[in-house]
């Protein structure tokens, strides 16, 4: 396990929603895959939240993960940041654009190329399980639904009866558990 640049222990002064945070997963994926007790065959990729959507964009740069579980992903960066301006404010507006052109301008990045929902779909034939929340208000459960939709077999989708952000484990430890070990227990041994 690792965090993510300017996350928990890692250093950094900004976050790129998962543009440059993917660049931290390949990493940490090639680095673990030439440790000597590691089966590089073996490696799944879990994130949640920004992780979740970052792990969705990194599996679909490195072919060697075998499978990907996320929790609580997001679609892409522009359709959380209106989400959330909608939350605060009650209707759509267009503050979410500022909010990104500004983050585009103090990060020398373009924001609104963090498109999970984009490269889903490639990361087939190599199993997914998305994880979400149904009372989320972070992020909505219509993005697990969409990521869900546009991604191919074999996948899984585990939406949790009252659950928001960052708490499915803690409200359903038994059921993640075994939501989780059956994914990993099903994935084929030629993937």
């Amino acid at each position: 396990m690792f965090d993510l640049r300017n996350q928990g222990s890692s250093g950094g002064t900004f976050s790129t929603m998962g543009l440059r945070e993917v660049e931290d997963v390949k990493a940490a994926f090639a680095t673990l895959i030439v440790q000597p007790d590691v089966d590089p065959d073996r490696i799944i990729i879990f994130g949640q939240s920004m992780g979740g959507s970052t792990a969705i964009m990194a599996m679909a740069q490195l072919p060697q993960a075998r499978a990907l579980i996320v929790e609580t992903a997001y679609t892409s960066v522009i359709d959380v940041t209106n989400d959330g301006v909608q939350a605060v404010i009650g209707r759509p507006f267009i503050f979410g654009d500022v909010i990104l052109g500004m983050t585009n301008l103090l990060t020398g990045d373009n924001i609104y190329a963090v498109r999970p929902i984009d490269v889903i779909a490639s990361i087939a034939p190599r199993p997914i399980l998305i994880m979400h929340g149904t009372s989320d208000t972070t992020i909505p459960v219509s993005h697990a639904v969409a990521l869900y939709e546009k991604a191919q077999s074999p996948k899984s989708l585990w939406l949790v009866e009252g659950g928001v952000h960052g708490n499915l484990y803690q409200i359903a430890q038994g059921e993640y558990q075994q939501h989780v070990l059956d994914f990993l227990n099903n994935i084929p041994d030629n993937q």
